[in-house]
């Protein structure tokens, strides 16, 4: 059935197993991550997923543990090997399904490779460790001026840091003060000079960091921090501390050029994800067309909608400057204009989306444009028969989604001749339907609720759980 192969041939891993650790059924995404040719090879081979596919088989019992004491796992990662024993890792969602009496027969599970993304986390993690390194190891220095008396006290830290000898400017002579100025760029000099001003006339703190020249000709970046010393409401004293930033300050340009690096890559990734998936699309817009079959040629079509919701997804994170989040209102404008003139039916439908100043992450974006899409889809085709609707209104589809406390509401309507009293929306088996009720149940553990009092109404809630780290 063209949903089986659907499944069959997502880019998502989909299995079923056995409690002691075989495969009853995988789809080519499973197998080419576990490193085999085909799905059949898969299942023959393995008849033991804790030595075979576990890096560590302790975490095989583990998710067992979890999956059976919870009824289900929700992107739960852990790393597996290959058939060449190379690691990956995999967000894997899982539930049991249980016999007629009760035990239970086998596991249904997704899994997604997110190696990438680990080992950026990875990546970012060890750059930190690298500040944090910085600034533990960080020379700071302390000085001291008293007003009064004109005289600047440094540390000996402070000594090195400036790479100055004490016996050639001792302490409390008012030039070490001239010294310091010195060591800044001139376009620095007048703001240090107005900080300091600032701060012993008026009691103002301040933050600076600059870059200078030692006395020993090294150049070096400072952090210098500087508050007021009060006695008997007057400032007597300012005191601060100087600290070497070039390590923290080499750190954060690797960091930025890394992060930039980074973000080039993965536009890329869109843009290619973007490219195939229009290819794949306009593949199907082709067939449609020379199909001569109506039936063949809807099927078509609602497969081109589906796709290009995705497409969609990665050609709005392509062209923004967030490259996790996407602008939702834009998404479901584009969407709701693409379904609505690709379907002949609805070019007369007013369609209205109601999604202003939310934001989403791509991980959820994807499932929502689908189940919108499907849900809209529906609304444009069956909706309004001759351009019918229940209340002598012209035709028109609302998509709303909002966001409160927590929960993401996604409601689709229409002012249709309403729903079908003898179709149920929880048991339908139009494939659409069905499609929505497992990406909104399954990948998004939400629930659907219908109102077909005026037109039809269609409500799907779900809560944004956070991940889980091992």
């Amino acid at each position: 059935t063209d949903s089986y192969e659907l499944l069959m041939n997502s880019p998502m891993g989909i299995y079923t197993s056995t409690p002691e650790g075989r495969f009853l059924s995988a789809n080519q995404a499973v197998a080419q991550m576990l490193g085999y040719s085909s799905p059949r090879e898969l299942i023959v081979s393995i008849t033991d997923m804790a030595t075979q596919i576990y890096t560590d088989p302790a975490d095989r019992e583990k998710f067992k543990s979890l999956l059976e004491s919870q009824g289900e796992i929700i992107n739960e990662e852990c790393l597996l090997k290959r058939l060449d024993g190379t690691e990956f890792w995999v967000s894997c969602n899982a539930r049991v399904v249980h016999d007629q009496n009760g035990a239970i027969s086998h596991y249904q599970g997704f899994i997604k490779d997110i190696s990438k993304r680990k080992w950026v986390e990875e990546a970012l993690k060890e750059s930190r460790e690298l500040l944090d390194t910085t600034q533990k190891l960080a020379r700071v220095g302390g000085w001291e001026w008293d007003i009064k008396h004109k005289k600047m006290i440094w540390t000996n830290e402070t000594y090195r840091i400036y790479g100055l000898n004490p016996e050639k400017i001792p302490n409390g002579s008012p030039e070490l003060a001239r010294f310091s100025l010195a060591c800044c760029d001139p376009e620095d000099r007048e703001v240090i000079r107005t900080a300091f001003e600032c701060c012993a006339s008026e009691g103002e703190p301040y933050h600076l960091e600059i870059p200078i020249s030692t006395a020993n000709g090294n150049r070096i970046w400072i952090q210098t921090m500087a508050r007021p010393v009060m006695k008997k409401g007057r400032i007597v004293k300012v005191r601060g501390n100087v600290m070497d930033i070039t390590g923290r300050k080499r750190v954060d340009d690797e960091l930025r050029s890394s992060l930039a690096e980074k973000e080039t890559l993965l536009r890329e990734v869109h843009h290619r994800v973007r490219n195939n998936l229009a290819i794949i699309s306009a593949l199907l817009d082709m067939q449609r067309q020379a199909v001569k079959d109506p039936a063949t040629s809807a099927v078509l079509m609602d497969l081109y909608s589906r796709v290009k919701s995705i497409v969609l997804v990665h050609e709005i994170l392509y062209n923004s400057k967030n490259m996790s989040r996407i602008d939702f209102q834009d998404y479901l404008i584009t969407l709701l204009h693409d379904l609505q003139f690709s379907h002949g039916a609805g070019s007369d439908v007013r369609c209205i989306s109601r999604a202003h100043g939310i934001e989403i992450e791509m991980d959820i974006a994807i499932p929502c444009g689908m189940i919108i899409s499907e849900l809209a889809t529906n609304a444009i085709k069956y909706a309004f028969p001759e351009g019918k609707t229940h209340d002598g209104t012209p035709p028109e589809l609302i998509v709303t989604m909002n966001q409160e406390n927590g929960m993401h509401r996604i409601v689709v309507e229409d002012n249709g001749v309403g729903f079908p009293q003898d179709v149920d929306l929880h048991t339908s088996q139009s494939f659409g339907l069905r499609l929505a009720r497992m990406i909104g149940i399954h990948q998004l553990q939400g629930k659907f609720e219908l109102d077909h009092s005026n037109g039809t109404r269609i409500t799907f809630s779900f809560e944004k759980k956070p991940r889980k780290h091992l």
